[in-house]
């Protein structure tokens, strides 16, 4: 799991989640290339991992900010370290470069990443 559950994950579970679909881990994280760099700050949401899915999950005030890609169009997973966060970056087939900044331990993040890469190419990782 990656840590406890906060609203982001548990709104995630109750309306983003597709039927018979797994929820396996998340890390606390923002979306995009300019996001904000505070846990309070606008962008901060969950970054999902489910069988299928990788998601970045955000629930507002308003309304929710959800964006998905499918394991299957992941081709590279890589994590850049920057000041006071890591970087998260996901190439995918159809959007090209995708970026999240995470305030994960190196432990947890490598973790998250072999998750990603052993459900995305069929294979177990070694952690």
């Amino acid at each position: 799991m990656f840590g406890p559950e906060n609203r982001h994950t548990i709104a995630f579970r109750d309306t983003a989640m597709q039927r018979g679909e797994q929820f396996v881990a998340h890390l606390v994280g923002w979306y995009g290339p300019n996001a904000p760099v505070s846990r309070d700050g606008q962008g901060a949401g969950a970054i999902i991992l489910t069988d299928s899915r990788l998601c970045f999950f955000r629930r507002g005030t308003l309304s929710d900010t959800a964006s998905a890609f499918t394991l299957q169009s992941i081709q590279l997973v890589t994590v850049e370290p920057a000041y006071g966060h890591q970087k998260f970056c996901v190439r995918t087939v159809l959007t090209g470069l995708e970026v999240f900044k995470v305030s994960s331990t190196e432990r947890r993040l490598a973790l998250f990443v072999g998750e990603i890469e052993a459900r995305r190419t069929g294979r177990r990782h070694a952690a």
